[in-house]
């Protein structure tokens, strides 16, 4: 590990390769000339196989590049990048998000995916405070950010237990709006997340180790949306490790296999409909919200191509149902 701790100025004239850690600190205090500083000469080189975490200053005008796979440079927020743009792939250029009061702070998101950023994974973080709106919550609207809101980027949820972070598509006409990110979606262990009045499409993998929520595409709900809106498309796998509840009202369309871990579970409640295309293999919790009666008169719809029931499988009420 290189720690570049703050009022610290490292300066880089020749070629340096990391394959282990280099981070540049922040002292706290707001003033720029008191945080860490990493500076890359006209004459140096960064060839980054490990990991590099920004949370003061990084200058460049020399070369930093990404020179693995399995390599990250670390955009946490509060930080600065300046000089040359950094070589992301292979690897990853990580940006941290954590908008508490956009009107004060500015919108972290949109910097995420400015045109000139080299970022390829938008990671939201934060603990335990308030937009204003919602006690412990944080919601984007991720709606118009892009060009026809399709967003290329992996997604990873990393948040306090205490904090959920609520992705909605919600636009000014009060319509929710069609949303892909086409790269992968990750919960992470201990993170929680609400899709609400958002029409969500996930092209890559789906990893929920935290908890999932998927809400309805409208603010009062009062029917099934099984015959257009979708509030939830998932291209490729998803993988419960933790926690996935459907609500009620609910349409979702799993177009791959979905996979529910030893120890995880998955809710279906009432009046909601799922479309799986392939395989439901079961190895945790699967519910399907039963019907009792004029309050829950239309069961959880789980239709699957097959599914499969591991040891440690448990199934409460009814099982999936084959199309």
């Amino acid at each position: 590990t290189i720690a570049v701790g703050d009022y610290t100025r490292l300066a880089v004239s020749g070629a340096v390769t990391n394959n282990g850690t280099i981070n540049v600190a922040t002292s706290g205090t707001g003033v720029n000339t008191t945080d860490g500083e990493l500076y890359i000469a006209q004459s140096g080189s960064v060839a980054n196989a490990g990991l590099l975490e920004n949370y003061g200053v990084v200058n460049n005008e020399g070369a930093l590049r990404n020179t693995d796979a399995d390599a990250d440079i670390v955009d946490h927020v509060g930080c600065q990048f300046g000089g040359n743009k950094a070589q992301a792939t292979p690897g990853e250029y990580i940006c941290d998000v954590e908008d508490t009061d956009v009107d004060v702070e500015g919108d972290r998101v949109a910097y995420a995916m400015g045109d000139n950023m080299p970022t390829t994974t938008i990671r939201f973080v934060g603990e335990n405070k308030t937009d204003g709106q919602s006690i412990n919550q944080y919601v984007y609207n991720l709606a118009g950010y892009k060009t026809g809101n399709v967003l290329p980027y992996n997604f990873i949820i990393a948040t306090d237990p205490a904090t959920k972070v609520v992705l909605n598509g919600l636009n000014s006409s009060n319509v929710a709006q069609n949303v892909t990110i086409t790269g992968t979606l990750t919960v992470n262990d201990g993170s929680a997340l609400d899709l609400s009045r958002i029409k969500l499409i996930v092209n890559g993998e789906v990893t929920v180790d935290g908890a999932m929520n998927v809400k309805p595409t409208v603010a009062s709900a009062s029917t099934t949306e099984a015959t257009g809106t979708i509030a939830f498309t998932a291209a490729s796998d998803v993988n419960v490790n933790g926690t996935y509840d459907v609500a009620q009202f609910v349409r979702t369309d799993l177009n791959n296999n979905m996979t529910i871990a030893k120890g995880a579970s998955a809710t279906f409640n009432y009046a909601s409909y799922t479309d799986i295309a392939h395989v439901l293999n079961i190895n945790g919790t699967f519910t399907r919200v039963v019907s009792t009666g004029a309050e829950t008169a239309n069961p959880a719809q789980v239709w699957v191509e097959s599914y499969t029931r591991g040891s440690n499988a448990v199934i409460p009420n009814g099982l999936p149902q084959g199309r």
